[in-house]
């Protein structure tokens, strides 16, 4: 959201790491527009004067993380990408869940998603496409969803700790994208609970229409929930009551062994060595 009002001067500066603060602030800033943006507002959205803000931007151009196009506007350099990919690399959750998702992309035709929590956004991590063309999101790895109408969402806050989930609920907006949306906390925190009740995140519709999808916990060693993995299915391939006993269970087997493998405790499915 833009600010109503921008400081007069330029805050302290704290020295390098302010700087440095500031700077990752602005190029954030330009993230979040996902393109070209001018100085005007670029300072508005970082609520730093103009001649701050420029100054850092150009200091990240300097450095490679920032382009300019021939209008003067500033936009990501795939340098930052360059940085997304090797943190994508190293993430060992990535690399213990994708024999899991091949699996899953080999029994169903739609599309797999390992995704972490940011706040009350969801962020893709990892995602294979539909074998073939169905009602799917277009979005890739960095695409970020709302928590409210996403199943792995659900199933991330429905296993979070009490105090962690009152935090979030209070920062949800809870925006309409379909007629199926939840509009309110009181609507969420019931479905959370049926969450819980079931062991698997649940959209019908609720994000886009014509897709459902079901979404099971990631869990670390502490027994915290790290993320989740989920699977996504058109309406006209995959009947509710198909999703709800048959992929939804087969999600969580998954979702436990990639759970194992990052060192859970008590996930381990039956069968599995």
């Amino acid at each position: 959201m833009i600010a109503k009002t921008l400081p007069e001067r330029e805050p302290a500066d704290d020295g390098p790491i302010g700087t440095l603060a500031r700077g990752l602030h602005v190029l954030s800033r330009v993230a979040a527009v996902r393109g070209p943006i001018g100085v005007t507002e670029l300072a508005q959205r970082s609520q730093l004067d103009k001649a701050t803000t420029y100054r850092l931007a150009c200091k990240l151009v300097t450095l490679g993380y920032l382009e300019r196009d021939e209008d003067g506007k500033f936009h990501l350099s795939l340098h930052v990408l360059d940085l997304g990919f090797a943190y994508l690399a190293s993430l060992d959750l990535r690399t213990q869940a994708l024999p899991e998702m091949r699996r899953l992309h080999d029994e169903y035709d739609g599309a797999i998603t390992l995704s972490v929590l940011d706040r009350t956004d969801i962020v893709y991590v990892e995602r294979i496409s539909p074998k073939s063309l169905q009602a799917s999101m277009p979005v890739g790895v960095g695409a970020r969803l709302p928590v409210h109408c996403t199943a792995m969402g659900k199933v991330i806050l429905a296993n979070s700790a009490p105090e962690r989930l009152a935090s979030l609920l209070e920062h949800i907006e809870f925006t309409k994208w379909t007629e199926r949306t939840i509009e309110t906390r009181a609507e969420f925190e019931a479905d959370l609970q049926r969450t819980r009740d079931r062991g698997f995140g649940v959209i019908d519709q609720e994000m886009i229409e014509g897709l459902r999808a079901v979404a099971s916990p990631i869990f670390d060693r502490h027994g915290t929930p790290v993320a989740a993995l989920s699977v996504a299915l058109p309406v006209q391939a995959c009947s509710l009551e198909h999703l709800l006993g048959s992929v939804g269970p087969r999600v969580v087997t998954a979702g436990k062994i990639v759970s194992s493998h990052l060192g859970a405790e008590g996930v381990r499915p039956p069968g599995f060595h």
